[in-house]
């Protein structure tokens, strides 16, 4: 017998065991935002592949740019950012979390996998000054700079804040406290670094932490739960070195993935989602409000450090309960 599937929106998704972090973020998709536009999300990462069919429909196209100087086109040959993007927009054989968002992805990685700091920097200035509400950072936030460096990141930030502009992104992959140190961009005041956590619940033994800090679902090392703790994403046409695909018996448009990366994308598409809620049904969507009702939606992971993993589902209750 073959698995029903679920109306998610307007979507049929046919569920699968690389999908439960979707599934705990939208309590088995019982509960999730139905009303509002999603905000836009900007993507800064590797590329993407924009013939994707859990992208296409999602990508503006027009707006999307590459900051590598010798390599002007979007494709994404490293296949990072093309899993970001789906963890948000996946439709059809995967499930995104917010699958109507429209995104915008700017280019920092060129096809040999290598990034600068400069380009990050540019990306994010441009980024700020157009205005995106969402600035999401999942590749190579693991810089760390001098404080001169980092001051200059700081006062772009500083920029972003003033408009309400929600920087994310991806607190690392090494496990460990990085509080004290200057990560750029997990270090900077008003960025939101993102952890990760796996199918236990618990954190995921790979993630950064620092104090006051959000997590999201996207699995753990194959000791701890084995391949069930990964999770699905696209893959990048581009990208011929995975063949997870083979050894999973997906199809080749598809792999598996684990990381504060993925994390930091779902946040992202969280926020995205539940800003456009707001927003359809007159309330303000600042990021002070959005903050609260993220945390009354969230499961509360450690209390003396303040660490929250989202929840959609609990965030649309909590603004339920608010409206009666």
């Amino acid at each position: 017998m073959g698995y029903p599937y679920l109306h998610y929106g307007d979507c049929m998704i046919k569920p699968n065991i690389y999908n439960w972090h979707v599934v705990r973020l939208t309590d088995h998709f019982s509960c999730g935002a139905t009303v509002g536009q999603p905000l836009t999300i900007l993507f800064i990462d590797t590329g993407v592949d924009k013939s994707h069919s859990e992208i296409q429909g999602n990508l503006v196209e027009a707006e999307c740019k590459s900051f590598v100087p010798y390599e002007p086109c979007i494709s994404d040959y490293v296949g990072h950012g093309t899993q970001m993007v789906s963890s948000v927009t996946g439709k059809y054989i995967l499930k995104g979390i917010c699958p109507f968002a429209r995104v915008v992805v700017y280019k920092i990685t060129d096809k040999k996998g290598i990034s600068k700091l400069e380009w990050l920097y540019r990306a994010l200035e441009e980024g700020i000054a157009k205005g995106y509400p969402i600035i999401n950072v999942s590749y190579r936030t693991e810089y760390e700079v001098d404080l001169f460096e980092f001051n200059r990141f700081q006062a772009l930030v500083d920029c972003a804040n003033a408009q309400g502009i929600w920087v994310v992104c991806s607190a690392g992959n090494d496990g460990r406290d990085i509080t004290q140190e200057y990560r750029v961009p997990a270090n900077l005041k008003g960025v939101y670094p993102i952890g990760s956590t796996n199918k236990n619940g618990d954190i995921s033994g790979f993630s950064n932490t620092l104090n006051d800090q959000f997590f999201a679902p996207s699995g753990d090392e194959y000791e701890i739960n084995y391949n069930n703790d990964w999770v699905m994403v696209a893959k990048s046409s581009f990208d011929t070195e995975d063949y997870l695909y083979e050894v999973l018996g997906f199809d080749k448009a598809y792999t598996v993935g684990i990381g504060t990366s993925i994390a930091s994308a779902l946040f992202s598409g969280v926020v995205a989602s539940l800003s456009g809620e707001l927003i359809a049904q007159g309330m303000n969507a600042g990021r002070t409000e959005m903050e609260c009702l993220l945390r009354q939606g969230a499961r509360l992971i450690d209390v003396q450090r303040n660490y929250y993993e989202v929840s959609l589902a609990g965030s649309i209750r909590a603004l339920r309960q608010m409206r009666g």
